[in-house]
């Protein structure tokens, strides 16, 4: 092929995809075969002086041939001045992203930024101007940042892969990424706060394998619904999970925390969400507080689940190391059972449950009266030794035993069924579905 501007064929194609670009007009599509692309570049000045493998701009967008982004690779650049690959001004980003400007089926891989506190430190990978510049299908590995964003920085991301980048500050693997959707942010790791991603909205996502010195091994201050978000650390201070935020239709899985806490801290509401397997030093699940709404909370060990004074609602607490509460919870129709050594700490403790099945893992606590707890009774759970923590049948005492609340009348438990199946709304996080026939029990 011999590149003959403005390159509209195979034959007269351009031979790094800047010069296609750099021919383009709003609205333009520009398609780039397979190969690696590590040469050229452009500045901008939204982006600092940081030179960019690829400047995309006037609402264009710009598509790999092949739907595999192993095929199509934007290779970025360290700076070498100093005999070693670093970030330094010469540095090279992969790719700048303007707003309306789409990206799509690529991997960039090996970008790098400067150092100190603009823009020319931020998004090692890619740099986008705000939410509605937008990546689809592609990969961002192995790329470095100065201070913000080891992968990326800004924008939207759909079906993408950030894995293996690392940031000198905050965030990982994406610092300000306004939407994540259907994508997996994995093994990436920050020197300051948030190893996976710090901000943004979690759709349909896997947050995994990702650490952070500080707070938020996986996530800090994100919007999250419909995630998983596991084997994430933090190994000085807070939320080896996630640190603040809200978490909706999430399972929290098996991520550690060296300070305070495994899992959640500071991260309010969290609701039907699955929380096992996580360990803390202060509050292996939370610490600080926090709403909490027919979640799971099992299996998890170290420090107590709870420091601080979280209020929780329709939870199953079963089967966790350590104790469960520290002080101050408050707890409607809750079910807490087989926690080691103790379901319940105190009186002062107990004095703030209501309407819930405390198991008789409690030595010498008197127990509440007036509160409508059910005291050393077994739940009735399908299969504790497999984790089906559904109550097996209408014989169970928590069946039918909790108090309704306004949110009940059109919502779900855990499971997605409705809340209210009887007349009155069961204890725990899942609500009894019995086939063939009708129970009525006494209130």
């Amino acid at each position: 092929a011999t590149p003959i501007v403005p390159y509209t064929s195979w034959a007269w194609a351009a031979t790094n995809i800047q010069n296609a670009l750099d021919c383009s007009v709003s609205n333009d599509v520009v398609i780039v075969t397979n190969g690696v692309y590590d040469i050229g570049g452009r500045t901008n000045a939204n982006a600092g002086t940081l030179t960019n493998r690829v400047v995309i701009t006037n609402f264009v967008t710009v598509r790999a041939a092949s739907a595999n982004p192993a095929d199509t690779l934007i290779v970025g650049a360290p700076d070498t001045r100093g005999g070693s690959p670093s970030n330094g001004p010469s540095a090279v980003r992969c790719a700048y992203v303007e707003n309306g400007s789409l990206l799509s089926g690529f991997t960039l891989t090996g970008g790098y930024t400067s150092t100190g506190n603009t823009e020319t430190a931020w998004g090692g990978g890619v740099f986008c101007q705000s939410g509605s510049a937008t990546l689809s299908n592609c990969v961002i590995a192995s790329c470095r940042a100065g201070q913000y964003g080891g992968g990326a920085y800004n924008g939207t991301y759909k079906d993408c892969l950030v894995i293996s980048n690392v940031s000198l500050g905050n965030g990982g693997g994406v610092y300000n990424g306004s939407y994540f959707v259907n994508s997996r942010i994995v093994a990436n790791s920050a020197s300051g706060d948030a190893g996976g991603g710090f901000n943004g909205f979690y759709t349909n996502c896997v947050i995994s394998y990702n650490t952070a010195p500080y707070s938020g091994g996986g996530l800090y201050n994100a919007a999250i619904y419909n995630c998983v978000i596991d084997h994430n650390s933090s190994w000085i201070n807070y939320g080896g999970a996630l640190q603040g935020g809200y978490v909706y239709n999430s399972a929290i899985v098996s991520n550690f925390g060296v300070g305070s806490c495994g899992g959640v801290i500071q991260a309010s509401p969290v609701v039907n969400c699955i929380i096992r397997d996580n360990v803390g030093g202060l509050g292996s699940v939370s610490y600080s507080g926090g709403y909490y709404q027919n979640c799971l909370i099992v299996g998890n060990r170290s420090g107590p689940c709870f420091w601080g004074a979280p209020l929780l609602i329709n939870c199953t607490v079963v089967s966790n190391l350590n104790g469960v509460f520290n002080s101050g919870v408050s707890a409607t129709n809750c079910i807490v059972y087989g926690n080691v050594p103790c379901d319940v700490t105190s009186l002062s403790v107990e004095s703030n449950f209501f309407y819930s099945c405390i198991g008789s893992n409690s030595a010498g606590i008197t127990h509440v009266a007036g509160n409508h707890n059910i005291y050393s009774a077994n739940p009735q759970f399908v299969n504790a030794t497999t984790g089906n923590y559904r109550l097996a049948s209408g014989q169970s005492p928590c069946y039918s035993s909790g108090v309704n609340q306004p949110w009940m009348t059109n919502g779900v438990d855990l499971d997605g069924n409705l809340r209210i199946r009887n007349l009155y709304v069961d204890m725990g996080a899942y609500e009894i579905y019995v086939k063939g026939g009708t129970i009525f029990r006494g209130k």
